[in-house]
């Protein structure tokens, strides 16, 4: 058997789904993961909850319109979507616009392993896009705009014979010390984010916790 979710999948016993509605009546919480135990013939799906870190996880009953409407497969999700998500093993696709922030949570949501996939033909390649998206940033206009402007900042120095050759010569060293000032204070301000995010997911996981135990309580309570 069965059931729809609202990406328009079917979801069946085994199948890993992620609810995306607070219910504290049902017990679930927004892009909580679950692994299907069993879907009845009436659409009612039995599920056991996934990343806890309890020794009996719960067992949930979601009626098949809250799985018609708020809950769907969870096989693969954005880096934004599992931030406050732990599992056992995480992988991560880097694509063209992964960022730095999408790498770090990727590679931070497997408690046993965390992979990292890249599509390149050799491992120097593989290597380049790593650091490509490690150095990027919405706000950042890269590396390409800041040459561009050290370029148009020495254009007035050419002069001729020999003085041409060591006003070149010194405007090549000039950017080559600007840049690498810039790829340091590129990776101090990358540590600074990573840590930054890293504070942000604890907070996340703590309040998705607090969440979980009060409707669990509240549960109980019924």
């Amino acid at each position: 058997m069965t059931e729809t979710g609202s990406d328009g999948l079917p979801i069946g016993a085994g199948d890993l789904i992620q609810t995306r509605k607070n219910d504290t009546a049902l017990g679930v919480a927004n892009r909580q993961q679950w692994i299907v135990q069993q879907v009845t013939d009436d659409g009612t799906l039995y599920a056991r909850e996934v990343g806890s870190s309890r020794k009996n996880p719960r067992t949930i009953t979601l009626p098949f319109d809250y799985v018609a409407e708020h809950a769907h497969l969870s096989y693969a999700a954005t880096a934004y979507g599992v931030q406050g998500a732990t599992v056992t093993t995480s992988h991560t696709v880097l694509t063209d616009a992964t960022s730095a922030a999408g790498v770090y949570v990727g590679m931070t949501r497997g408690r046993r392993t965390n992979r990292l996939h890249v599509v390149a033909e050799d491992m120097a390649e593989a290597r380049a896009q790593f650091i490509e998206a490690i150095e990027r940033d919405p706000a950042d206009r890269g590396l390409e705009h800041a040459d561009q402007q050290a370029v148009e900042a020495v254009r007035g120095l050419v002069a001729d014979g020999p003085v041409k050759l060591v006003t070149e010569e010194l405007a090549r060293l000039d950017q080559e010390a600007t840049r690498a000032g810039r790829a340091a204070e590129r990776w101090e301000r990358i540590a600074a984010r990573l840590d930054t995010q890293r504070a942000a997911h604890r907070t996340e996981d703590e309040q998705c916790t607090a969440a979980i135990h009060a409707a669990e309580d509240a549960a109980e309570r019924r």
